[in-house]
């Protein structure tokens, strides 16, 4: 059995969902009134059934399925229209049986309020939008066709949800709360960083892309995904409101939880940030690569910050495990990182300066 969307030549009839055989033509032909063609739409693939002697019957336009064929297949757009009733189910199978109308169509015709149109045009394949929103489906149908016959430019249509303005807000207060997506900067992230996707191939591209900003945002229905690493690939992960903790999130609150020394929120951001930077690629450990002679001010970094994400992680580690033992009431180990400054130049620290050139040396 399959789910078609069944849609009536009568304007004052709602278009319905029903459960058909795909094997059982006889109940394609009833609904059609005769023999049947077929037409595949794209964006999503499907397949629009109608009866194939329709024009010959003289049957009514049917309004709403040749709008439907006209925005989602542009080849018959102003040049052929569907007579009679007709009906929708998804692209065949590697059997050749159909399957059940495109779950983002049934979504878009029977479980969306507000519709919006999006085009692209000859020279850009990116879809864009003027803004406009609808709450009738087939008034958002008509405009996007309107759009594609009026504008030479204009090459395709599609018609998407627009997001819950409430859901939009939701996502954007979760990600402020992250301690990496908040401090986007370039571009910023705010409540219109989320780009919508609106297939799963369509959002497995974008996220596939990686390389993204920090703070880029997409989401598919009321799944949202934000990225929170600088030119990588790790996603705060959103469904509806609840966004549970990501590997970045639990570390840091692993960390501040059983690291020694209860380290500060920024120490532990700068072992994270060196991770992240290595892990995504955006450079090499300094300590890997052969330096002609000792060590360079990054390489110096990368060993301070190494030894103290090893002193922190194994402590964290055995408090953790100190933790679980019924008797334990404090931690293990309470030792942190050792606090040290610089020091300057002078007679106390012995700090002797080198003025190149000078025969003295300046204390």
């Amino acid at each position: 059995m399959l789910t078609a969307i069944v849609i009536p030549v009568d304007l004052q009839q709602p278009i319905r969902q029903q459960q058909l055989n795909e094997h059982d033509l006889d109940a394609y032909r009833q609904l059609v009134g005769g023999h049947l063609e077929v037409i595949n739409l794209d964006r999503p693939p499907a397949s629009l059934y109608f009866n194939e002697e329709g024009k010959l019957l003289e049957l009514p336009v049917n309004i709403r399925a040749t709008t439907i064929l006209w925005a989602h297949h542009s080849a018959f757009r102003g040049k052929d229209a569907i007579m009679g009733p007709a009906l929708i189910v998804g692209p065949v199978d590697r059997h050749g049986d159909d399957q059940t109308a495109p779950p983002d169509l049934i979504d878009l015709l029977f479980h969306t309020t507000r519709y919006r149109v999006q085009v692209q045009t000859q020279d850009d394949n990116s879809w864009r939008s003027n803004g406009r929103v609808f709450t009738d489906c087939f008034e958002a149908y008509a405009y996007g066709v309107h759009l594609a016959q009026s504008r030479s430019l204009v090459s395709e249509v599609r018609i998407v949800p627009e997001l819950d303005e409430q859901l939009r807000q939701t996502w954007y207060q979760l990600g402020r709360k992250n301690p990496w997506i908040k401090m986007a900067d370039d571009p910023p992230f705010t409540s219109a960083s989320f780009v919508g996707c609106y297939s799963i191939e369509e959002l497995a591209e974008r996220i596939g892309h990686g390389n993204w900003c920090i703070g880029t945002a997409f989401y598919y229905h009321d799944l949202c995904f934000i990225n929170q690493v600088e030119g990588g690939d790790e996603w705060l992960t959103i469904r509806h409101g609840i966004a549970p903790e990501g590997p970045s999130a639990l570390f840091l609150s692993f960390m501040k939880k059983f690291a020694p020394g209860s380290p500060s929120g920024t120490g532990l951001n700068r072992i994270y940030d060196v991770r992240g930077e290595i892990t995504h690629g955006e450079r090499l450990l300094h300590l890997d690569q052969a330096l002609p002679t000792g060590l360079d001010q990054t390489s110096a970094r990368d060993t301070e910050i190494g030894d103290a994400a090893g002193l922190l992680c194994r402590g964290a580690l055995v408090n953790w495990l100190w933790s679980h033992d019924p008797a334990a009431t404090e931690p293990l180990l309470t030792k942190g990182l050792p606090s040290t400054k610089p020091a300057r130049p002078g007679t106390k620290s012995k700090v002797i300066v080198t003025v190149p050139g000078d025969d003295t040396n300046n204390t």
